[in-house]
């Protein structure tokens, strides 16, 4: 009975959160063509695509890295 209802109001609460979410009323923010964050990587990246010569659905690229 209780884990019914838990999961009523759980439901509840994330469709209310999407249809009136914050951030509703703001502008859209200005798109820039620099990206907002950035990745560091420290010490030995293993290309297992370099070594099997094949893609796979894990199989993701890092754009502006040095190889």
């Amino acid at each position: 009975m209780y884990l019914r209802l838990l999961c009523l109001v759980l439901l509840a609460s994330c469709l209310t959160h999407q249809a009136f979410g914050r951030g509703r009323n703001r502008p859209p923010r200005e798109v820039s063509s620099y990206p907002s964050s950035s990745i560091t990587v420290v010490g030995v990246v293993y290309c297992d695509t370099c070594s099997s010569n094949t893609f796979s659905r894990q199989s993701y690229f890092l754009q502006g890295t040095v190889g």
